[in-house]
């Protein structure tokens, strides 16, 4: 519309059945501040909101899920130098989805629900509404205003919606959902195979070895500190951990040494495909690990292949090392200088045009409230990507994206070539290339469609970064990241055992979970806290093992239509959204099907949890403890505890835990069952029960891992009886698939009774313990049956 000398437009959609306005750029009375700006390095836009609407997304930021009213947010990927309340991270991305409570409250969802994303990758600020003003603005310096809005019935379908647009996550190899253990100053060889021994020692699952810059010569890309990890020695690591099912990541940084002699930057300066300087054809150099370094312009496909192939020839050379994944790190780029430095001769010597001084001090500096600038331990936003012609004011955003993605090119290939890979694979004719555990640090819309995921941050050993693990990773999951977690136990400072023990417990329900620290930290394995330690993170992991797949099913969900494994309690029952909205960030749904209520204080030992459904029982996950029907509790949780509770009416297979993921995958199946409250006769819920090779790219997709998937449906016919029906929908006949061997009751009674039927099979008795042995009569589960139990 216009108006005078203003132009504004709203777009309208049907949301929750009515057509309503979800973008609204008209201003008010002609304010300026409110105007549509279209000029060169400056562009604004500013959308109307309701007052009572409330806001999540817009990057991962140590904050509430839910964004502060008032909150300026800046995008520009940079290294904040340790997690900050309030900062956005690595990643930049803008795109939110607006809750707005509707006057249907007597419905299941009380509110509606969109989402807004700005497909701009330069940088910007972002200011929320709140403090009076009602207006929600984009600032950004460059790029378009180009605009995508999406629309659902709930949040999960405006959460798919944005998902399948940028592209649905990535489906990472099931051992990436282990346990990895690492630390900075795991300074030898010696050091990961006592690591590795204390775990087996102190039964703790364990999937995975991380080593960090200290394994490299010099620090330097595609090298190995001789001295403290002689390539021949780490060769036998290789196989020892593989005799374990175990993995080895291994870190990168983009940056490459500049040192004459140094194979990988003298083919960095022959492909000529490097960041440039603003005037001449020398590479921009800056400081990082190494010292001075130099970087591939990630956008020319030449320098992609090149960087793939220097994976390759590590990982293929006698003075490199079979790794099994890659942690991407320093990818923003992060450097130790603001802009162009060297420790020796100036490179970029020309002098800089009005123009380029202007990308690197432009009139309007995103971020300047927070006094940050363009080229704050990054590149010079006038440094050329020369390729597309970009300069890096331009290109900085999406740099890690395509460093990440021909990694992940080469992760899959490398995968292929080993031998512990292929002896799980159980194809006929197997694919050239596997699913990759790329985990990265700099993000934009739609990374998680790239790679495995990202982990969180240079967090503190504190209670405090304990509790913003909550909101961090239910950000990550809604932007599409199916693998996300935090540095267990912290990475600076000094974690106590204490800490430590509530860290990994909750972190046992995590989609990623590592623990590590940094360099002149005290080492926080958890074996070091003494017996009691190790033994509660025993149990814990060991739980985590047994719900694998329950967990796995829910991440191949998340990748196959989109979604979130991790949310908040009122995107699964919207009751809450104003009823407990405190416990928006104490509190989550892990799938539709369990609920996760840790305990977030120091010297705490009880924790109040809600229990959404008035009368529906939600029983504990280890089976120790009541099972709760009010809405809320105090439940106690002395240390070793994390309340973890089954949802009325659940049905979920487990699995016997062991001391690695792939090493469980032969290990029997058993039948978790939670009662319907007996007011839910006539309900019914449905989950999808998936399995593969773990290594695979699926057959459901176009790749050739078999594949089993499944059905469970739970039906609630009378106030004490319900019936499970499970349904083949996909069987791979090749895939091996252990027997169901057990059904476990996980109700408040003593006694119940159950008939199973499969096929010409029947079997049926009464039931005084919690777990029923299925004896002679083992449920195939690659056969349709049912189970009908009364309680």
């Amino acid at each position: 519309m216009a108006d005078g000398d203003t132009f504004g437009f709203r777009v309208k959609c049907f949301v929750g059945g009515d057509l309503r306005t979800i973008f609204d750029t008209t201003p008010d009375s002609g304010d300026m501040a409110q105007q549509l700006v279209f000029e060169n390095q400056y562009m604004q836009i500013s959308t109307k909101t309701d007052s009572d609407s409330v806001f999540h997304g817009l990057g991962i930021r140590e904050n509430s899920f839910q964004i502060p009213e008032g909150d300026n947010i800046t995008f520009w990927n940079r290294d904040p130098k340790g997690v900050k309340e309030d900062t956005n991270m690595y990643g930049s991305h803008p795109y939110y989805m607006q809750l707005t409570p509707g006057d249907k409250a007597e419905g299941e969802f009380p509110f509606t629900q969109h989402g807004v994303a700005l497909l701009n990758s330069n940088a910007m600020d972002v200011f929320m509404p709140g403090n009076g003003n009602d207006r929600l603005t984009f600032r950004t310096i460059g790029g378009e205003l180009d605009f995508l809005f999406f629309a659902g019935e709930t949040p999960l379908e405006v959460t798919q919606a944005y998902q399948r647009t940028v592209g649905l996550p990535y489906f990472p190899p099931r051992w990436s959902f282990g346990y990895h253990q690492s630390a900075w100053e795991y300074f030898s060889i010696e050091e990961l195979y006592d690591v590795i021994d204390n775990f087996i020692a102190s039964d703790i699952p364990l999937d995975t070895i991380t080593t960090d810059i200290v394994v490299m010569q010099n620090n330097e890309d595609f090298t190995l500190q001789n001295a403290l990890f002689p390539p021949a020695e780490m060769a036998d690591l290789m196989v020892y951990l593989r005799e374990h099912d175990q993995h080895y990541v291994m870190i990168i940084d983009p940056g490459l040494h500049t040192r004459d002699g140094y194979a990988p930057y003298e083919r960095l300066l022959e492909s000529g495909s490097y960041v440039k300087c603003w005037g001449d054809e020398d590479p921009v150099v800056n400081s990082c690990w190494p010292g001075e370094v130099a970087f591939y312009d990630f956008y020319d496909p030449k320098s992609q292949e090149n960087w793939k192939n220097e994976l390759l020839e590590f990982y293929s050379s006698t003075e490199g090392v079979h790794f099994d994944g890659i942690w991407a790190d320093m990818n923003e780029p992060a450097t130790m200088c603001n802009g162009e430095c060297s420790f020796g001769t100036k490179r970029c010597t020309t002098p800089k045009t009005e123009e380029q001084n202007l990308l690197d001090y432009p009139p309007y500096a995103p971020g300047s409230h927070n006094g940050l600038y363009m080229a704050w331990q990054t590149l010079d936003a006038s440094s050329r990507h020369p390729y597309l012609g970009l300069y890096h004011y331009d290109a900085h955003q999406m740099f890690a994206r395509y460093e990440v993605i021909p990694t992940v090119a080469a992760v899959e290939q490398t995968r292929m070539l080993n031998d512990h890979v292929t002896r799980h694979i159980v194809n006929d004719t197997p694919a050239s290339t596997s699913r990759a555990m790329v985990i990265m640090r700099s993000t934009y819309l739609g990374s998680g469609h790239i790679a495995a995921g990202t982990w969180l941050g240079d967090n503190h050993s504190t209670y405090e970064d304990l509790a913003a693990s909550l909101p961090l990773i239910l950000q990550a999951q809604m932007l599409g990241f199916s693998l996300t977690g935090p540095d267990s136990c912290g990475f600076m400072g000094d974690a106590t055992g204490e800490l430590c023990a509530r860290w990994l417990t909750l972190g046992a329900f995590y989609p990623f979970l590592r623990d590590h620290t940094s360099i002149g930290t005290a080492r926080q394995e958890p074996y070091q806290f003494g017996e009691e330690v190790s033994a509660m993170v025993s149990k814990a992991i060991h739980l985590r093992y047994s719900i694998m797949p329950y967990l796995y099913s829910n991440v191949y969900e998340m990748h196959a239509v989109g979604g979130s494994v991790w949310k908040p309690l009122h995107f699964v029952f919207p009751s809450v959204f104003t009823q407990y909205q405190g416990t928006i960030d104490e509190q989550v749904m892990v799938g539709d099907s369990i609920t996760v209520c840790p305990v977030l204080e120091e010297g705490a030992d009880v924790v109040d949890c809600v229990f959404p459904v008035e009368g529906a029982p939600w029983c504990p996950l280890d089976q120790s403890g009541e099972c709760q029907s009010s809405l809320s509790a105090t439940i106690d949780a002395p240390l070793g505890i994390v309340p973890a509770y089954l949802r009325a009416g659940t049905a979920m297979l487990t699995q016997e835990s062991g001391a690695s993921l792939m090493g469980t995958l032969n290990n029997p199946y058993h039948l978790a069952l939670s009662p319907y409250a007996p007011s839910a006769v006539g309900q019914t819920r449905t989950s999808t029960f998936y399995l593969d090779d773990g290594e695979s790219f699926s057959s459901l997709e176009g790749g050739n891992g078999a594949v089993l998937k499944a059905t469970i449906t739970t039906s609630c016919i009378s106030t004490d009886r319900m019936v499970v029906t499970y349904t083949v929908d996909h069987y791979d006949t090749q895939l091996p698939v252990p027997a169901l061997e057990s059904v476990d009751y996980y109700g408040p009674v003593s006694e119940w009774s159950v008939v199973i039927a499969q096929g010409e099979g029947a079997f049926s008795g009464t039931v005084t313990t919690r777990n029923k042995p299925l004896g002679e009569f083992p449920l195939s589960l690659t056969e349709d049956w049912t189970v009908e139990i009364e309680y």
